[in-house]
């Protein structure tokens, strides 16, 4: 382990940094704290919690002081329903203080929600389930600490949120404004996301924005109808935003069934990298299965060279012994010479007496092509080429041809344009 941890000290070394081991460290001010920690058996974590409290407690002093007497201020973290009390809050309180009576306001769903606490609980540490309550009642409670609260209308409440004790009037507004700092409401071209927190959508919109994903609307709550519509009308714009993410929250039937229905593609999952890997998977996928579709069907460029002595028609149509030099030849293809000038049409092509779609880089096959008559306007050694349109040539542009192909291509454009040209001076 000691060899492995200085191979991280010298690199870290060779960008600046003098770094140690945690207990070999003698000024936290000049050297980083390096600290092993293993993912599998959780050996190191006891130790980087209490480093990390000690570097707080040292070094952020003002920062962690706290007002124990004045409203409090609190994270709400889990939305919870418990027996006999209903809807409840497990909050963290980290500074002021909470007492029974206080109004509270919290985000949720719909807006901000005010209520009035109707009791603060703490977990019964002595508490055996079989005698004992599990929870403390109490009539107030100061900051830092850990706390249940039951009141009315908690329904709705959105985790993550933030908690103030109503004392000014404008505890709302500070709440609303710190949920507009997360959530996104736009007209972008993007996806939808919906996740279980604030927290999570935090993370969530990070990722994404890593990833380059553009996002038109994230809120905290389940996918609704309405979530579905909204991605269905962007798929029409953009297939690869027109999608909906949904992180640790619920998908109800009616919405499932309009998604399958708008053919709208919703990624769900509990774990926030799963959602941006398997929309990544699925863009590549549906990009080859796009260009798989139109390879199909696309005229490809290709060159290929009348062979001398394979002439088994003169027309009507013409059919000849080709070998393809550069690209694929499909049949429908419209074929042209080096001057730019329509030989005819590709109607079929044949490969030791079967009919084949389309002809690749060196294979020698028969063509029959429509409109040709040989030593009219076609002759043995002829190179001709497929004559690519204007708007084939745009598409053939955003797909990945080999650098033969693309260079024919330009080839091709350049020809083309050239006898447009000179028609058009003509």
């Amino acid at each position: 382990m000691d060899e492995k941890l200085y191979i991280i000290v010298g690199k870290l070394f060779e960008h600046g940094f003098n770094a140690e081991r945690f207990d070999r460290i003698r000024d936290s001010t000049k050297e980083l704290a390096l600290i092993p920690v293993s993912s599998i058996t959780g050996e190191g974590l006891p130790e980087t919690l209490v480093f990390l409290s000690g570097l707080a407690q040292k070094f952020l002093e003002e920062n962690l002081k706290v007002q124990a007497n004045t409203p409090g201020k609190g994270t709400l973290l889990e939305v919870r329903d418990e027996k006999g009390l209903g809807t409840t809050l497990d909050v963290i309180l980290y500074d002021g203080m909470l007492k029974v009576g206080d109004t509270i306001a919290v985000a949720g769903k719909n807006g901000v929600i005010q209520t009035k606490i109707r009791s603060l609980l703490k977990p019964n540490i002595a508490a055996d389930s079989r005698m004992n309550e599990k929870w403390i009642r109490v009539e107030e409670i100061h900051a830092a600490a850990g706390v249940k609260i039951s009141a009315p209308g908690l329904e709705e409440a959105v985790a993550g949120s933030p908690l103030l004790v109503v004392s000014t009037g404008n505890e709302a507004e500070q709440i609303e404004k710190e949920v507009k700092r997360i959530t996104i409401d736009s007209d972008a071209i993007g996806a939808i996301v919906k996740t279980d927190t604030l927290g999570s959508l935090e993370a969530l919109l990070k990722l994404m924005q890593s990833h380059g994903i553009k996002v038109k609307r994230a809120s905290v709550g389940d996918v609704t109808r309405r979530d579905i519509m909204e991605a269905a009308a962007l798929h029409n714009k953009d297939p690869f935003l027109g999608v909906v993410f949904a992180f640790s929250t619920s998908i109800p039937e009616d919405a499932r069934k309009d998604a399958e229905k708008a053919g709208v593609k919703v990624f769900e999952s509990n774990i926030v990298y799963s959602l941006s890997e398997d929309y990544k998977k699925w863009v590549e996928s549906e990009k080859a299965a796009q260009q798989k579709a139109f390879l199909e069907k696309a005229i490809l460029p290709c060159k290929f060279v009348y062979l001398p002595g394979y002439t088994f028609r003169n027309s009507k149509p013409a059919v000849i012994g080709v070998r393809i030099q550069i690209g694929r030849l499909k049949v429908g293809a419209e074929v042209m010479n080096e001057k730019g000038e329509i030989i005819g049409r590709v109607q079929n092509i044949q490969v030791e007496s079967e009919s084949v779609q389309e002809a690749k880089t060196d294979e020698e096959v028969a063509v029959s092509i429509d409109g040709a008559t040989v030593t009219r306007n076609l002759n043995e050694n002829d190179v001709l080429l497929t004559r690519i349109t204007d708007g084939m040539q745009d598409l053939l542009k955003k797909i990945n041809l080999s650098s033969d192909e693309k260079e024919l291509l330009s080839t091709i454009i350049a020809l083309q344009s050239s006898v447009s040209n000179t028609s058009q001076e003509e």
